[in-house]
């Protein structure tokens, strides 16, 4: 699948370059040579002017020089196989031709240009030459110069940017192979993350609608000879796994609504954390002595923040019941409460079972559990400290993990304080 979406990437990639550089490569060749023959346009009519005022009398009949320069810029043109120059009278007769090329005897109307094909290109121009006392009309000078160098030229050009845009085109191919591959390292790593979260929810789900398929059809299947207590024992245990199908949906839009853009709803005010945190540990402090564990809580400071009580609430106690479910009987758990450089900083610490240095990076993932550090046996869908992680986000915040397989492990979570 994500071949064709790279092959198609890469050939649209390909496809909108390529048009680009032919359209830019025409561009630039129209406006070339449309430049050079408005400049070769004017060359040939300076070129006849200077005809025109360098013509000398010899013998009562008029006569070119061999060599013509033109007007200012001193350019040498010399009447030979490139450049001609004709005299015609009034009544279109030619009278005198100097120049090389071949041209048919016929006149031209003057103050016009043409180009003659036949039998090489000829950029042609004439003009009229008239007596300077009198201004009367003498005759027509026609000049002609040869197209064979500006067509070279524009010959040069087309080849010039045929080859530039084919070695653009050869590198924008391997530019494009490389940025679509780079483009598509984030795609299937996202594809992947997805799928697996898909196969993750579908198997957490799986467990909860077994427990109730089997109650229910145990209890529709021997209702006559199911007691009272058995049979509400069957709907307790349809119960629980309702409840548990309906808190993992609820940390399912939790974490969803983590990652919209405009984060999860919350109703913020300013929250005393020491009074807040006394509270969680409290409240968590049955937990602990079920499981023989010393719960404490200390605070060096006495911090405010401006933060969502509820989420903060859901916050803490994620990781209180984490530390608290991965430590063994007679461990201990300690949670601080310290303030640095206008940041609280909540660090929650056990002495639990630990996490192994490799799997560091992916105790925030959803879902995800260590054969050791996180075990279904041991209660919980893998979902508590991904939402925690995504609360600390939402309020603009961090958190740091440390840990020692066998030692403990420690969360410090960083908050900016309320002025």
């Amino acid at each position: 699948m994500f071949n064709k979406v790279e092959s198609r990437l890469l050939l649209s990639n390909l496809a909108v370059l390529s048009s680009i550089l032919v359209v830019f490569a025409l561009a630039v060749y129209a406006l070339f040579v449309q430049s050079l023959a408005a400049q070769f346009d004017e060359r040939v009519i300076l070129f006849a002017q200077a005809v025109s005022a360098s013509i000398e009398s010899e013998n009562g009949k008029p006569q070119f020089k061999e060599s013509i320069y033109l007007g200012s810029s001193q350019e040498r043109i010399v009447l030979g196989e490139t450049a001609i120059a004709q005299w015609f009278d009034l009544q279109g007769h030619r009278l005198l031709s100097r120049g090389g090329l071949p041209l048919e005897a016929r006149g031209l109307q003057p103050g016009t240009l043409l180009t003659h094909d036949q039998p090489v290109s000829v950029r042609l121009y004439s003009q009229i030459v008239r007596d300077l006392e009198t201004r009367k009309a003498l005759g027509y000078v026609q000049v002609g110069l040869a197209l064979a160098p500006m067509q070279s030229m524009i010959h040069r050009l087309a080849w010039g940017l045929a080859g530039g845009v084919t070695l653009a085109l050869l590198l924008a191919a391997i530019g494009s192979l490389w940025l679509t591959r780079q483009a598509m390292i984030p795609i299937r790593s996202g594809y992947r993350r997805l799928q697996q979260f898909t196969a993750d929810a579908s198997h957490e789900l799986r467990s909860p609608l077994t427990a109730i398929k089997l109650n229910a059809s145990s209890a529709m299947r021997h209702s006559e000879d199911l007691s009272v207590d058995e049979i509400r024992d069957s709907f307790q245990q349809i119960q629980d796994a309702a409840n548990d199908m309906t808190r993992l949906t609820e940390d399912l839009l939790m974490l969803a609504r983590t990652d919209e853009d405009s984060g999860m709803p919350n109703s913020r005010e300013i929250l005393s954390l020491d009074s807040l945190l006394d509270t969680i540990v409290e409240q968590m402090r049955s937990v602990a002595q079920q499981k023989l564990i010393r719960l404490h809580y200390r605070a060096e400071a006495y911090p405010k923040v401006l933060a969502d009580p509820d989420q903060l609430k859901r916050l803490f106690r994620n990781l209180i019941e984490n530390a608290i479910q991965y430590t063994p009987p007679s461990g201990e758990v300690k949670i601080l409460l310290q303030e640095q450089e206008h940041n609280a900083l909540i660090s929650v610490q056990d002495t639990g079972i630990g996490i192994a240095p490799e799997n560091l990076t992916r105790v925030f993932d959803r879902f995800w559990r260590a054969d050791r550090a996180r075990t279904r046996c041991s209660g919980g869908m893998g979902l508590g400290l991904a939402i925690a992680l995504g609360i600390v986000r939402a309020h603009g915040g961090e958190m740091n993990l440390s840990s020692k397989v066998n030692q403990g492990s420690s969360f410090v979570v960083r908050l900016l304080t309320h002025k």
